[in-house]
């Protein structure tokens, strides 16, 4: 890790006391517990047995150790910055074709939401509109109209496929 800090230039080294400093400053009762989990995880990064950690990964992980350490405003920057990422993944995620996928997850998001078997198709996708909102929501990303579209083909592939696929699979009704 210090080979990678100094075969790098002065500001791999300026960085990495510079997050040092704010939690020393501002955070000094979880110092330790970011500086153990930062020498940790640049110690443990790699499983092939080469301990050299990279500087770009050592900043990263410099940076990343700061999440959850009480400081909302970062908190909120994190939550900014890694939003997009999980709503694609999430959207990726999605899959209404899969009969695991809506009785393990889907099933209950929407059962929590008041779904029950006497829901029109309608209704229930509107629920499914709103919980793909929440989570839009929940990552702090801004509900643009790429995003609503997005939404909407979802709730619309959602009330298309409700009968023959995501009903049976609710445990609302026997599979025939």
């Amino acid at each position: 890790m210090m080979s990678a800090l100094r075969s790098g230039d002065s500001q791999d080294l300026a960085d990495l006391q510079y997050v040092y400093s704010f939690m020393r400053l501002r955070h000094p009762d979880q110092l330790d517990v970011w500086l153990s989990g930062f020498i940790t995880e640049s110690l443990t990064a790699y499983d092939t047995g080469d301990t050299t950690s990279c500087r770009k990964g050592i900043r990263e992980r410099a940076v990343s150790g700061l999440r959850g350490i009480g400081d909302t405003k970062l908190d909120e920057l994190f939550r900014q910055a890694e939003g997009p990422k999980a709503l694609k993944t999430f959207f990726a995620g999605i899959k209404l074709n899969d009969a695991a996928y809506i009785m393990k997850t889907l099933s209950e998001k929407l059962k929590t939401l008041g779904v029950n078997a006497e829901t029109p198709p309608d209704k229930t996708a509107g629920t499914f509109a709103f919980y793909l909102r929440q989570q839009v929501e929940s990552w702090g990303v801004a509900l643009t109209d790429d995003i609503k579209k997005q939404i909407g083909f979802y709730a619309e592939s959602f009330q298309d496929n409700y009968e023959k696929m995501i009903k049976l699979n609710m445990g609302f009704e026997e599979k025939k």
